[in-house]
């Protein structure tokens, strides 16, 4: 659950990996025309200072190929934003950069074996987007954190400074930034005073290290996505790894013993699974920070196993749910009899899950034979 869906290896396996030619200088502020032929890929360098500003202003962001900006040390800093981030950023370090455009596997057949043309304008000049409104702020350990709103396509966008230099620049497109004070995060974490804890908490993660963890929330078409950039704030600015999740929340569960917090969410994974998807099963999940990634932790998700007589209740009641009429296939989610079908997949699957999440196999089975 990689921050949860987050999936590098399963995309470095679709992207193209055939060698490519030898970079060619990178020119800020001018626009980059080019052509990549089938099976190759085009990359241009630069040298770049740490606390440069570098953002890929304009592009082609056609869903058929990939943008990747190489740092010094090798790590593709595009990808370390997380999903639904915008291609704009502050460098890292001192050293030579590469910028590099791959075409997929995944493009139709028919455009596969023609060359591409791509237009893009790379640069170097920071600019806040027009109508930037600063919606919250705090300081965590000498660091000053803003989240601005605008109405430029980029959506909500965040900073993190020190004495005045800007060290972040977290631009997602989302409709929501937040640093866990706003009464708007709700969309993020359903219960506020849950939600109070990413303020109260000054290090979350549990490392021994302050931190700010910056809510990001993106409607989309039918999908929403939620998610948290999490960043340390001590000698140096450290980002760790995005924590993502689709159609589920993202929120602080409690506090963890061990030091940290615990958060919650829900597994997607049975998302319109004979079912639709208003009565599709979401099991919990709890997540710890555990060796420099969020992670579930089984141990806090597990609960005490219902008694007997409670779950011979459940068993009842969703076998009263369910109904009589045998199971058809999905084409029948819509039929008349199905129309009201969330109920009973709930009381039925969700209970299931429910208890197989929280450590209780054997009574789920119990469950499932009683129903």
């Amino acid at each position: 659950m990689k921050t949860l869906l987050c999936l590098p290896a399963v995309l470095a396996a679709l992207l193209v990996s055939a060698p490519a030619e030898k970079p060619e200088p990178l020119q800020f502020n001018a626009p980059l025309e080019f052509t990549v032929p089938p099976g190759k890929t085009k990359e241009f360098s630069f040298e770049g200072k740490q606390g440069d500003y570098w953002e890929l202003r304009q592009g082609d962001r056609y869903e058929f190929n990939t943008f990747e900006l190489r740092a010094p040390d090798g790590r593709d800093l595009l990808d370390a934003q997380g999903p639904d981030v915008l291609p704009a950023l502050i460098l890292p370090q001192n050293g030579r950069y590469v910028f590099r455009t791959i075409r997929s596997k995944y493009e139709p057949e028919a455009e596969q074996s023609a060359p591409r043309k791509f237009e893009a304008t790379v640069s170097n000049q920071f600019a806040l987007p027009e109508g930037s409104k600063r919606t919250s702020t705090r300081e965590v350990n000498g660091y000053a954190i803003n989240v601005y709103s605008s109405n430029e396509p980029q959506g909500s966008w965040a900073e993190i400074l020190k004495s005045g230099k800007r060290l972040v620049y977290l631009c997602t497109g989302a409709d929501l930034l937040d640093l866990g004070c706003d009464a708007s995060i709700s969309v993020i974490a359903e219960a506020q005073d849950k939600q109070a804890l990413l303020w109260k908490t000054q290090d979350k993660t549990g490392d021994g290290v302050p931190d700010v963890a910056i809510g990001r929330f993106v409607s989309g078409l039918s999908h929403p996505g939620f998610g948290y950039h999490f960043y340390e704030l001590g000698d140096r600015v450290i980002q760790r790894p995005v924590l993502s999740n689709v159609d589920c929340p993202i929120g602080p569960d409690r506090v963890n013993p061990r030091g940290g917090l615990f958060l919650s969410t829900g597994d997607a994974s049975y998302r319109r699974w004979n079912n639709v998807f208003e009565g599709s099963p979401f099991p919990p999940v709890v997540l710890e920070f555990k060796n420099g990634d969020w992670r579930p932790s089984f141990s806090a998700m597990k609960k005490p196993a219902p008694a007997p007589a409670k779950l011979k209740a459940m068993a009842a009641k969703a076998r009263a749910a369910m109904g009589s009429y045998p199971y058809e296939g999905e084409s029948r989610e819509f039929g008349d009899q199905l129309l009201h079908a969330d109920e009973p997949t709930k009381l039925f699957w969700g209970t299931m899950l429910d208890l197989i999440y929280t450590g209780n196999e054997k009574e789920a089975w119990t469950f499932f034979d009683a129903v």
